[in-house]
Formats: structure tokens, C-alpha cells, sequence
């Protein structure tokens, strides 16, 4: 349930502003593009992330959000001639389950044993770290609930 504050300022916010396409040239418009950079600048300064070294993009929601990171390591890879990998965590919800789609390797971590020797690059076969990869886990699990290390 949203708090009431929340729903009354958001309501006072819509009836007191008209907001435009922010990528047109028109007075609504530029009032939603001020509007985004200002959230965009709260949210950074939020992470300690310096502007000028990170970008913030709006997604719809969390598997449009992976989806996008994940697409963005798959044509990396296919520009560049390399094969991209992808490793994920047994406990991982099904948007990171799913991305194992687009790459062109993948393995699921079924123990936190395997991680943490696959981080500390003790089989030969396995891709490595710094290679073109990902490695996507929870930080809390939806099945059990058991928090995973942060660490990783």
C-alpha cells in the first residue's frame, strides 16, 4: 500500500504541471526534461555516484532493466568478435534466469562454493572473471529469503 503523502504529492505534482514529450522542443516538454535530470542527479548522488562518471537509465521495471544490461554485454561481444559469457546463481529470480538466452555461454551456480572458486579462479576451464561476462545473482533470494554475500 502507498503511503498517502506519497499519492498527495504526486497528485498535487500532475494537477499543477503539464508535462511534454522531454525529448520535444516545448515548454511541457522542458519542464519534464528538467524534471528527469533533477531525479536522475538525486538518484546518483543517492548511490555516491559522481555524474560525470555514471549514467541513470529509466526502465519500465527490474527485467527490462536486466534485459537491457544484458543486450548491451551480447552486442559488446558480437562487435568485438567475442564470445559473451553469462553466470547466474540458483536462487536467482527468472529475469536473470532468463538472460542466459543471449549469451553464448552460460552456467547456473548451484552452491555458493562454486561461486566463490569460480571468483577465485581455481578451474582452468571455467571463463574468468575479467573476460566479457556477467555474473548476476540476488542479493536476497525470493525463494528462501536467505540473503546471498554482497561481496561477490
Amino acid at each position: 500500500m502507498y503511503a498517502k503523502s506519497l499519492i498527495d504529492d504526486f497528485h498535487a505534482d500532475l494537477v499543477s504541471n503539464l508535462y511534454g514529450n522531454p525529448h520535444s522542443a516545448s515548454t511541457p516538454s522542458t519542464l519534464a526534461g528538467h524534471r528527469i535530470d533533477a531525479i536522475r542527479e538525486k538518484a546518483l548522488r543517492f548511490f555516491n555516484a559522481d555524474p560525470e562518471q555514471w549514467d541513470l537509465v529509466f526502465t519500465a521495471n527490474a527485467t527490462a532493466a536486466i534485459k537491457t544490461v544484458v543486450e548491451c554485454f551480447r552486442d559488446k561481444g558480437a562487435c568485438t568478435n567475442t564470445p559473451f559469457w553469462y553466470g547466474y546463481h540458483k536462487d536467482a529470480h527468472s529475469s536473470l534466469v532468463g538472460a542466459r538466452e543471449l549469451a553464448s555461454m552460460h552456467r547456473c551456480f548451484v552452491t555458493d562454493d562454486e561461486v566463490d572458486i569460480w571468483i577465485n579462479n581455481e578451474e582452468p576451464d571455467e571463463p574468468r572473471p575479467r573476460q566479457l561476462g556477467l555474473f548476476a545473482y540476488p542479493g536476497q533470494s525470493n525463494m528462501t529469503g536467505r540473503r546471498l554475500p554482497l561481496d561477490w
